[in-house]
Parts: C-alpha cells; structure tokens; sequence
C-alpha cells in the first residue's frame, strides 16, 4: 500500500525539489521535499544514475543474506529492509523512516524500483532485456560495482593473511609455543577427566558440573590456539593456494568491471548481450571460503552438548558401562544383582 499519491517538482533558486504528497496529512504524516536530481543521470558517457549509489549500498550489504533471487532472475528485498538501507544511506538525505518510505516511492514512480506490498524489486530479470527499463539496467550496474568492491575488499584481507602466513612461517617460536598450548589442553583433559571419574556431564551434581563447564572453555582455548598454529605450519600449500584465490578474485573483478560498462552502455543502446552476467553473479557467491577452520569455544559450547563433548573426548565407551549399570538399578533386576552392581560402581 502506497503513503503518497502524487510527486510534484517545484523550481526553486537553490534548485529542483519534489514535494511527495501523502494520501492522508494528519498527525505526522506531512509532505516531503525531496531532492530531484536523485532520479536524474549523469550526462556524461557513462549514463551513471545518481540513485546508484544508494542501490549499491542496499544490495552490497545484502548480498547473500536477506537478498533473495527467484528462479527468473529478479532480486528482491523486504520494503521495511529499503527503508531502512536508504535511512541509514550517506547518499540521501532522508533521516527519517517517513522521508526514506517518500523516497522508495518516488523511485518506484520513477521505474527505479518496483514496489509491490512489503516487497520490493530492486533487480529485474534480464531474460528479456527490451523490455527491461533503463532504471533497472542501472540498478543491475550498480549491484556489480558493488559486487566489484567487495571482491576488492576480499583481495585486501587475502593478500594480509598471505603477508601473515608467510611472516609466521619463519617464527622459530611458533613449535615452541603450539607444544606449551599442547601441554595446557592436556592438563585440562586429565582435570576434566578425573572430574568425570567414568559419569558423563549430565550426571554431575550442579557445583561439580559448573566446574566442568569451566574446565571445558579453558580446554576449548587452548584447543583452538593449537589448531590456528598448526594449520600455518602443517599445510606448506597454503601460502600457494592464498594466492590462487587472490588471481580468481583479481579476474572476477575484471569481468565484472566489463559487465558494469556493458550495462551502462545497454541503457542507451540495448544491443549488448549481457546474460552472463547472472553466471559471474553465480560465481561470486560460489567463491567463499574458509581460510581458517578454527572455531570459536562458544560456537564448541553451543552447537554440541557436555555429553557429547565428554565422549568424543574420551570415547563413548568410557560412559557405556556406567551407562548400562544406571539402567540396570533402574528397570530393577534381582536384588542380588542390585548389589552387585552398586558394588562395581562404587
């Protein structure tokens, strides 16, 4: 549903302004000087549309998370998502929600967006580019740019975890220090497991288990400081394979860059074949990965249970006598058997 229903530009000396109307001016609701040239292109050769910069900041800091692409090729966002990226942009100047709520309309009036209820077409396909209006050619060179810059981002933060393995690599220290960590997670593996003493966590009285849960965190920490090391030494492939990353982000870049100027040009000439574009969109959020394989002690704490810490720790057969004997005294067998088995137990 729609706030305003008309868009009026008014000449003024300090320049254009559109004044967007609401359907209903009580309480808050009131009128919205906008800023006309926001909906205008650059004349130069370029075609660059001067709403881009917003587009680029709305879809960038999306992009593989609230961003969704259906199946045709169209991208959309939540329109409470826009408004708030186009209030928080630097690139208007809305400071409000109402104002920001204006300006998305606006665009929509302009065929920048497509406003459909609480969602909002940013990138139209581009299966049928005549029929694809100019505004949303922009929209898609803008995404690009914004495509193009994080990929530049991620070749910086590449290349300094390049710089980093390599200084690390002639560190004499470094075995020094992995064994003194080594040692530190094997004093809390033996504390932990005569805490445990052949019960699992869960049987723990609460004192002894708020113990264990202590024990743990420490261990994780050490852990972990083990494997960041040992994986810099261990894997004399790394530092090569940092840089096969940097070259595959370096050409994403330049093709990207190519597209970006193929789709300014489309919007005065729409000639160009531009299809795959959606390819190297694929290939962009294909090129993700991991260049450590640490995790952190709260993501260990939260995704796996004291139990299941305990036996892959020690092993689960460590438990599984215990285990057995617990469900033998409670289903209840002979009362010779009961005390045969308190017997063991203690």
């Amino acid at each position: 549903m729609n706030n305003f229903d008309s868009f009026n530009r008014k000449e003024t000396e300090y320049g254009t302004f559109v004044i967007a109307q609401p359907k209903t001016t009580t309480g808050d609701k009131e009128p919205v000087r906008l800023e006309a040239s926001i909906v205008e292109r650059n004349e130069d050769e370029d075609m660059v549309g001067n709403w881009e910069p917003v587009i680029g900041e709305m879809v960038g800091a999306r992009l593989g998370d609230v961003l969704s692409m259906d199946e045709a090729g169209s991208a959309s966002l939540s329109r409470t998502d826009v408004v708030e990226a186009v209030t928080e942009s630097d690139n208007t100047s809305t400071t409000t929600e109402w104002e920001s709520e204006a300006l998305v309309e606006f665009f929509a009036s302009e065929n920048i967006l497509d406003v459909e209820g609480k969602e909002v077409t940013v990138l139209s396909a581009l299966d049928d580019v005549e029929s694809t209006d100019a505004p949303m050619i922009n929209n898609w060179a803008a995404t690009v740019d914004a495509c193009a810059n994080r990929i530049e981002t991620a070749v910086e933060q590449v290349e300094k975890a390049k710089e980093r393995l390599e200084e690390r690599g002639s560190d004499q220290n470094r075995r020094e220090i992995i064994e003194k960590n080594q040692q530190k997670a094997n004093e809390y593996k033996q504390e932990i497991g005569a805490l445990l003493d052949g019960r699992l966590p869960s049987d723990l009285p609460p004192e002894e288990h708020e113990r264990f849960v202590d024990l743990r965190e420490k261990y994780h920490t050490y852990e972990n400081n083990v494997t960041a090391m040992e994986n810099e030494i261990t894997d004399a492939t790394k530092t090569e394979q940092l840089g096969d990353v940097i070259e595959q982000l370096e050409h994403l870049q330049e093709v990207l860059s190519v597209k970006s100027n193929e789709m300014r040009e489309l919007v005065v000439q729409k000639n160009t074949d531009i299809t795959g574009v959606l390819d190297q969109l694929d290939a962009l959020k294909n090129l993700v990965s991991t260049i450590g394989n640490t995790v952190p002690t709260e993501t260990h704490m939260q995704e796996q249970s004291g139990d299941e810490f305990a036996e892959d720790l020690f092993g689960s057969e460590t438990f599984q006598q215990t285990t057995e004997d617990a469900e033998t005294l409670q289903t209840g067998g002979s009362l010779a058997e009961q005390a045969t088995v308190a017997e063991e137990v203690n």
